[in-house]
């Protein structure tokens, strides 16, 4: 079965690990925007939306700020940091 995400509606993203725990797009002013893991607290910026950008592919949209989850300067490696940032409509924020 393949996830196939509506369009606008807002999901969050649950751990494996412990279903008290989710992505959230951090508040701490020393990592502003990075994606973390924390406690689920019904947070705006703990929901994301999909939009498809076509071929079947989407941009994930931050729903307290309206910014994309993206890969910073399109790197390509093991490790590399994900963030919410300003949309951009590039190849780094589509998934």
């Amino acid at each position: 079965m393949t996830f196939v995400p509506q369009d606008n509606c807002l999901y969050r993203f649950i751990s494996g690990l412990d279903d008290d725990m989710v992505l959230d797009v951090s508040q701490n002013p020393q990592s502003m925007n990075s994606i973390i893991l924390y406690k689920w607290n019904n947070g705006p910026n703990q929901k994301f939306a999909f939009r498809s950008v076509g071929n079947n592919r989407y941009a994930i949209f931050c729903s307290k700020n309206n910014m994309t989850v993206e890969v910073p300067e399109g790197k390509n490696n093991d490790g590399a940091q994900i963030v919410c940032s300003q949309p951009n409509k590039k190849e780094n924020e589509f998934w």
